[in-house]
C-alpha cells in the first residue's frame, strides 16, 4: 500500500494526506458510516439507496473505502444488484467486490461511476450474508455524493434487504 500512495503522492492525487510529527505525510483519519436502519428494496427495477452508507467526495480528492453490508432476501430465488453511484466526471476508479457465494453476470459502468453486479445470497431475512464492496476514487472536477445501492435481481420476485450494522470505512488520502 505505501507504494501506491507515495505514487499518488508523487502524481499529485493525494489531497487528504496530514503532516505527521516527523516530517513524513500520513493519510487522513478513517471515517466509519453505520446504517442504523434496514433498508429494503422492493422489485420494482429502481435502486435504492441504502441509508447510512454515503458520504461526499469534495472535487480533485482522493478517497479509498471498504463497506462490508449485511444483505438478506426475502425468497430464495431473490437475488441482489449492487451499485455505486458517484461524482459524474471522476478521474479515476477502481472497484472490487466479494461475495460469500458465486455470483452471475458481468460488472458494467453506468454513469459516474456506478455498476451493477447480480449476486445470489439466497439466504433467509434471519441470516444476512456478508458482501465486501472496496474502493479507490480519484475525484475530478465535480463533487457528489458516492452511495451504496441495491436492488433485487428480477422486478418479479421478492425483496433484498441491506440490515442495520452494515458499514463502510471512508478515509481521504
Amino acid at each position: 500500500m505505501k507504494s501506491l500512495l507515495v505514487y499518488l503522492l508523487a502524481a499529485g492525487f493525494c489531497t487528504g494526506a496530514v503532516a505527521h510529527p516527523s516530517g513524513s505525510l500520513q493519510p487522513a483519519p478513517i471515517r466509519l458510516l453505520v446504517a442504523s436502519t434496514n433498508t429494503t428494496d422492493d422489485a420494482d427495477g429502481t435502486f435504492t439507496p441504502i441509508t447510512g452508507l454515503s458520504f461526499t467526495a469534495e472535487a480533485n480528492h482522493s478517497y479509498r473505502f471498504s463497506c462490508l453490508i449485511l444483505v438478506s432476501a426475502a425468497n430464495a430465488l431473490t437475488g441482489v444488484e449492487w451499485r455505486v453511484t458517484g461524482p459524474t466526471t471522476p478521474t479515476r476508479i477502481v472497484l472490487n467486490r466479494v461475495a460469500h457465494k458465486d455470483f452471475s453476470g458481468t460488472p458494467t459502468f453506468a454513469s459516474g461511476f456506478a455498476f451493477d453486479n447480480v449476486l445470489a445470497p439466497a439466504d433467509s431475512e434471519l441470516n444476512p450474508v456478508p458482501y465486501l464492496l472496496e474502493g479507490v476514487l480519484i475525484n475530478g472536477a465535480n463533487a457528489g455524493t458516492v452511495q451504496q445501492e441495491i436492488d433485487p435481481e428480477t422486478t418479479t420476485v421478492s425483496t433484498v434487504t441491506a440490515h442495520a450494522g452494515s458499514s463502510c470505512e471512508v478515509q481521504e488520502f
